[in-house]
C-alpha cells in the first residue's frame, strides 16, 4: 500500500508567514503541528472558540484510539503514520473488503489528537491543575479507548516528550493496546512490497537504532510544572515482566526498549543483522518473538539463512524454541505470492507432528485467511473482467451465479450450460475457494 503525504498547503503557508515576518519574530513556522495550530486550527476556530472537533463534529463520538506524538513532528509524516494505521486497522477488521471499504472504514475511525481534540482557546481550565484532571488522563482511562498509538518520526521525537512518555506509562498500567506506528504503519505489521524490501528494512533499523538514545528521565515538557508532574507521578512505577526490580523511569526505559525490540526482531531474523539480533535480545526482545503474521524470529532466521546460519544459532542461545525451526521454510512458503504454493505449504505444516503443529497453528490460520481472501479478490476481479469484456464487445454479460446448491456451473462437467470464458475461470476460483475454506474446517 503506497501512500505518501505531503505538508504542501501547510509549508505554503509557512513560507508566507517567515517572510511577512522576516526580522521581526526571532523564530521560524516549519511545517509542524504548532504550524497548523497557530495557522489552521486558530483562524478556523477563533469565531466560535472550539476545537476542531467540536467544530468538524458537533455531536461528538466515542473515541476509540489515542494518538500520542509530539508536535515537531512534520505534518505529512503525521498524516501519512496515522492514516496508515487507520487503514492497516480497518483491513484487519474487514480481511475481504473491497479497498473502497476500507478506506471508508478508516476514515469513520474516531481518534483522539490533542492539537485538534483539546480546546486551544480554554487550554489552562482544559489540563486542570493536576494529571487526573487532564484530557490525557481521561481519554486514556475511557473504556471505548481500545488503542494507543505511539507515532514514531524519522527523529524519534515522541520518546524525548515528557507528556508522551507519561501517555506510555499510563497505558502500560491500564493494560491498553499499545501500537508503535511510524511513516508505513504499525512496526510489527510492516510489510514490504516488491521492490521496496529495503526502504523498509532501513526504516526499521532506523527507528531501532533511534531506540538507543531514548531515556525518559531527559524527557522535556513546555511546561516545567507539568514535568515535575509527570516525573513525579512515574517515580512510583514498579516494573514486572522484563522490568521486574526495576523502579520508575529504569522500569520504563526497560519496558519500552524491549517492546521495540521485540517488534523488530522478527525482522532482523529474516534480513540476517545478527549483531542488531543480539542487541534487540540484550534490551529485552523475547527470542520467541513473533510478527504480525504469528510467524517467529527463529522461523525466519532458518528458512531464510539455513538452520546453521548465525542468526538462528543467536536464537537459539539465547533459549528460542528450537521446534519454530521445524518446517520453517514451508511456514514462510505459506504467505507465498503463488497459490499452489500457499495450498502445498499449508497442507504440509498441517501434517507436522501435534507440538510442532500447535505452535505453528496460529500462523496457519493467519495464512487460510489471507489465503482465502486472495482467493474472494481474484474472483471479484474475474467477475469485474467478465462484465468488461461483454462491454466491449457490445453484449451483456450473464451475471455469475450459483447453480442450484454449486458455486457456479462446473464448466468441466458434460451437463454444463454453455458458460463464458470468465465465467467458467471464476467457477475455478470459486471451487479453489472452497477447497481451501474446507482446509480451513479441517485444521
Amino acid at each position: 500500500m503506497n501512500l505518501v503525504c505531503l505538508p504542501t498547503k501547510l509549508a505554503r503557508l509557512c513560507n508566507r508567514f517567515n517572510l511577512r515576518n522576516r526580522g521581526l519574530t526571532s523564530f521560524e513556522m516549519t511545517p509542524n503541528l504548532y504550524a497548523v495550530e497557530a495557522l489552521l486550527i486558530r483562524p478556523m476556530t477563533e469565531p466560535d472558540r472550539v476545537s476542531a472537533a467540536e467544530l468538524w463534529k458537533p455531536d461528538g463520538g466515542l473515541i476509540e484510539v489515542f494518538i500520542s506524538h509530539c508536535w515537531v513532528e512534520d505534518f505529512g509524516e503525521f498524516c501519512q503514520s496515522t492514516y496508515m494505521y487507520a487503514l492497516h486497522r480497518a483491513q484487519k477488521d474487514m480481511p475481504c473488503a473491497s479497498m473502497a471499504d476500507v478506506v471508508r472504514c478508516a476514515r469513520n475511525l474516531i481518534l483522539y489528537v490533542c492539537a485538534f481534540s483539546n480546546n486551544q482557546w480554554n487550554l489552562p481550565v482544559e489540563l486542570g491543575e493536576n494529571i487526573e484532571d487532564s484530557p490525557f488522563h481521561k481519554v486514556l482511562k475511557a473504556d471505548t479507548t481500545s488503542t494507543v498509538v505511539l507515532n514514531i518520526d524519522q527523529m524519534g521525537a515522541l520518546l524525548f516528550r515528557a507528556w508522551c512518555n507519561f501517555e506510555f506509562y499510563y497505558s502500560h498500567e491500564l493494560k491498553k493496546d499499545i501500537v508503535l506506528n511510524t511513516r508505513f504503519g504499525p512496526l510489527r505489521e510492516i510489510n514490504a512490497a516488491q521492490g521496496c524490501e529495503k526502504v523498509m528494512q532501513a526504516w526499521i533499523m532506523h527507528v531501532f537504532e533511534l531506540l538507543q538514545d531514548a531515556d525518559i528521565r531527559m524527557a522535556r515538557a513546555t511546561s516545567t510544572a507539568d514535568l515535575s508532574m509527570i516525573q513525579h507521578r512515574i517515580s512510583g512505577f514498579s516494573g514486572s515482566g522484563v522490568a521486574e526490580g526495576l523502579k520508575g523511569a529504569d522500569a520504563l526505559n526497560r519496558l519500552l526498549k524491549a517492546m521495540v525490540a521485540n517488534q523488530v526482531l522478527p525482522l532482523l531474523a529474516k534480513v540476517g543483522n545478527a549483531s542488531a539480533l543480539e542487541s534487540a535480545l540484550n534490551c529485552g526482545a523475547s527470542p520467541d518473538a513473533e510478527d504480525h503474521r504469528s510467524v517467529h524470529a527463529l522461523t525466519y532466521a532458518v528458512a531464510v539463512h539455513g538452520p546453521e546460519s548465525f542468526t538462528a544459532k543467536v536464537l537459539l542461545n539465547y533459549g528460542a524454541n528450537p521446534k519454530a525451526a521445524v518446517e520453517a521454510p514451508a511456514v514462510v512458503a505459506m504467505f507465498s505470492d503463488l497459490p499452489a504454493d500457499r495450498k502445498e505449504a499449508i497442507k504440509r505444516v498441517l501434517s507436522l507432528r501435534d507440538e510442532e503443529r500447535a505452535l505453528h497453528l496460529p500462523a496457519v490460520k493467519i495464512a487460510q485467511q489471507e489465503h482465502a481472501a486472495r482467493a474472494r479478490a481474484a474472483l471479484k476481479q474475474l467477475a469485474v473482467n467478465s462484465w468488461a469484456t461483454a462491454a466491449d464487445d457490445g453484449r451483456e454479460a450473464s451475471p455469475i451465479t450459483p447453480a442450484k446448491g454449486k458455486l457456479a456451473a462446473d464448466p468441466l462437467s458434460p451437463s454444463s450450460e454453455p458458460c463464458t470464458a470468465a465465467q467458467a475461470s471464476a467457477a475455478c476460483v470459486a471451487a479453489h475457494l472452497k477447497a481451501g475454506d474446507e482446509d480451513a474446517r479441517k485444521a
